[in-house]
């Protein structure tokens, strides 16, 4: 066998073993569930709090939040860092990040995004979306409404 189709043969044999070599689970972001949603009655105070008890849910940057009730859609554009087993993920407005003690959020949420007499939020990927409808919401941060995802 000449030395070109020798090289051919271990080639195509390399190719066809990577090709068919096990990959890892890509694992992103589908596993949150909302967990505790607020806003003040102007909408420029506003968190969504949401929760997952599992590893590598990270990928967040294929994913967004879709409002029913005000048409937004807040995309997440980056991945989240760190372990994500039993991490809660808050998502807040300039407005509540502001706040003397305010609690860093992990993403940023434009004013007005969650409509504060109610609306149906989703979390969307390229996976069913879960998520739910919340009724109105308090008119006070301390009393913020528990939504649980089901």
């Amino acid at each position: 066998m000449p030395v070109v189709a020798s090289a051919r043969v271990v080639l195509l044999g390399a190719l066809a073993a990577l090709c068919l070599a096990p990959r890892p689970a890509a694992a992103f972001g589908h596993l949150w569930e909302f967990t505790e949603l607020y806003s003040n009655a102007d909408g420029s105070v506003q968190f969504i709090e949401m929760f997952t008890d599992t590893t590598n849910e990270n990928g967040l940057s294929v994913m967004f939040i879709r409002s029913t009730a005000t048409g937004g859609e807040l995309h997440f554009g980056t991945n989240l860092g760190g372990n994500t087993l039993n991490r809660p993920l808050l998502i807040a407005t300039a407005a509540f990040a502001a706040q003397p003690g305010a609690v860093t959020p992990d993403y940023v949420m434009p004013d007005g995004f969650l409509r504060p007499g109610g609306d149906t939020l989703t979390l969307w990927n390229v996976a069913q979306p879960p998520g739910g409808p919340y009724p109105s919401l308090p008119s006070l941060m301390w009393d913020s409404f528990t939504y649980a995802a089901g």
